[in-house]
């Protein structure tokens, strides 16, 4: 599995990308990012979208307290496909003031 961590202080639109993968083996190429809550306030993940049905994602809308952390999986099918693909996750976020998201971008050379 393939991960990065996101320390949140406070509520900013941010970017993400991960490093290349290449595939042979026609199986699901999976990530996850982890969101610490270093603010003052709970945040809360209000949807995540994908940019093709080739990818899957589950998180929990449950608020993230202070100091706690949330994980956000999501997976890419590479059935089908051939050469790079690049996709994107997008995680929207609050606190109780203001919305932002993060943008995942990742890339995954299916041989």
């Amino acid at each position: 599995m393939n991960l990065k961590t996101v320390n949140i202080k406070k509520v900013e639109n941010l970017d993400l990308k991960f490093e290349e993968v290449e595939t042979k083996d026609k199986k699901y190429v999976e990530y996850m990012v982890t969101l610490v809550n270093n603010s003052n306030k709970e945040i809360f993940l209000t949807r995540v979208s994908t940019s093709c049905g080739c990818t899957d994602a589950t998180f929990s809308k449950l608020p993230v307290l202070k100091e706690e952390s949330t994980n956000v999986k999501f997976s890419f099918n590479p059935a089908g496909r051939q050469g790079f693909n690049q996709k994107s996750v997008t995680i929207f976020y609050s606190d109780t003031d203001d919305e932002a998201t993060i943008k995942v971008s990742f890339t995954v050379n299916v041989k």
